[in-house]
């Protein structure tokens, strides 16, 4: 996927943009005069980018995290709206939320100076890869006490490829390109035609592996790259699958419950050093460093005992470090979900 100009979905606006498409491909798509095989190339064209920006829509409207950031929006929107109203002198005693929400705009994808490519290195694949952790700075550009998590991607010759962190952005667009993968197998499987849907697979393949080693997408494709080297998946599709869940109890996980996770009891001791960074992470409810927290604790967990982490049992697994280590099943995490989701869903003013 081009994730810049291929389509967008806007929190504010709540309109999904598709920009490579025109209003022929929206006629072919829809066709049903023709049969999967005379039809699949249009089909393939418009139907998974659909599905890819649909479910920024769908994490945005059912989660814990999306309904918090829209309540957000609307209650900004209401107070400048109170504010227009009423004319020029009017006091803002809630002008505050307009910069708390600028700055929770401005970190669902960090700054662009954490993430570095270096353009002269070999990119071929396959690529090795370093965890480490950072620091982040403030507005002002002063160090904090707030930890930052990234993947360090090198070539065969150690020479490095790319850094990137991960983000809230880069766990939301995991879940858009699982949905849009999943979109793509599913049509494939459905042409009768045996070359043809060699074709369309082969090519599946083809440009799934290029985009996951293209090194200026890496923001991106970190969160798959993280399940598959911890979980030794060389299948691109289910290490998207296995993030999509992932990222579905992250967003909705409440804050006392990510207040609640102790890095140092769920982690293998060759983690030791990025304890203290986690938990520095946790007190500002970093969803990146929650997702590198629980990768991380599957493989202590689990992986490293011999246990095969895939897509089928990860909900489980989870249930069972959620269990052990916070005395609380997967249903009761969400129950505590619902009622935060309950004081969120209350009328603006």
């Amino acid at each position: 996927p081009n994730y810049t100009t291929a389509g967008s979905y806007c929190f504010f606006s709540q309109c999904i943009e598709l920009n490579d498409l025109e209003i022929k491909d929206l006629l072919e798509f829809a066709d049903t005069s023709k049969s999967i095989d005379e039809n699949h190339q249009a089909i393939l064209k418009f139907g998974p980018l659909l599905n890819h920006e649909v479910k920024h829509w769908y994490d945005a409207h059912s989660t814990l995290w999306g309904l918090r950031f829209l309540s957000d929006i609307y209650h900004c929107r209401n107070d400048l709206y109170e504010a227009e109203q009423s004319g020029i002198a009017t006091e803002l005693p809630h002008f505050y939320r307009q910069l708390e929400l600028f700055d929770k705009v401005q970190y669902i994808k960090f700054p662009q100076y954490y993430s570095t490519a270096n353009p002269k290195a070999n990119t071929s694949a396959p690529w090795k890869y370093d965890y480490s952790a950072g620091i982040m700075f403030n507005k002002y550009g002063k160090p904090t006490d707030r930890n930052l998590f990234f993947t360090r991607f090198s070539n065969e010759n150690g020479e490095l490829i790319a850094r990137a962190p991960f983000s809230l952005c880069s766990l939301l667009e995991s879940s858009a390109v699982a949905q849009e993968l999943n979109a793509k197998v599913r049509v494939i499987s459905m042409i009768e035609d045996p070359v043809s849907r060699k074709i369309e697979s082969d090519k599946l393949l083809k440009e799934t592996m290029s985009d996951l080693y293209n090194e200026n997408l890496v923001e991106y494709s970190v969160v798959a790259h993280k399940i598959s080297n911890s979980f030794t998946i060389s299948d691109a599709i289910e290490a998207y699958n296995i993030a999509t869940k992932l990222t579905r109890l992250i967003l909705n996980l409440s804050d006392d419950i990510i207040m609640s996770l102790k890095p140092k009891d769920m982690l293998d001791p060759r983690f030791e050093h990025f304890i203290s960074p986690y938990e520095n992470a946790l007190k500002y409810v970093d969803y990146g460093a929650i997702f590198s927290l629980l990768v991380d604790s599957l493989y202590s967990e689990y992986q490293l005992k011999g246990l095969q982490v895939t897509s089928n049992n990860v909900e489980q697994l989870l249930s069972k470090i959620f269990k052990k280590y916070l005395d609380l099943t997967l249903s009761e995490v969400f129950e505590r979900s619902k009622e935060e989701v309950k004081k969120v869903c209350s009328p603006v003013g």
